[in-house]
């Protein structure tokens, strides 16, 4: 048991140093604190990294099938048209 207690306590982070007086600026919504002073190099990449894969793949993804939709349902229509005349 005491082994799988050590395997857990050193998966879990380090515990977080929250300054209570911070003068720089920060956004607050209910429980979450944005404060960007405190971010690192690496923190803005991860964040600009995740809004480009959701910018140039997530939104790819559904405009394409947007797009297969409507090629779709044009052939439909069209076929729809040829068997009624």
């Amino acid at each position: 048991m005491s082994v799988l207690l050590k395997f857990f306590a050193a998966l879990t982070p380090p515990s977080v140093s929250v300054q209570e007086e911070y003068d720089d600026l920060q956004w607050r919504w209910k429980m979450f604190v944005f404060r960007p002073a405190c971010m690192s190099f690496c923190d803005t990449w991860t964040v600009g990294l995740i809004l480009y894969v959701y910018r140039f793949y997530l939104r790819g993804i559904y405009d394409f099938g947007a797009h297969v939709l409507c090629f779709v349902l044009v052939v439909w229509i069209d076929e729809e048209q040829a068997s009624g005349e």
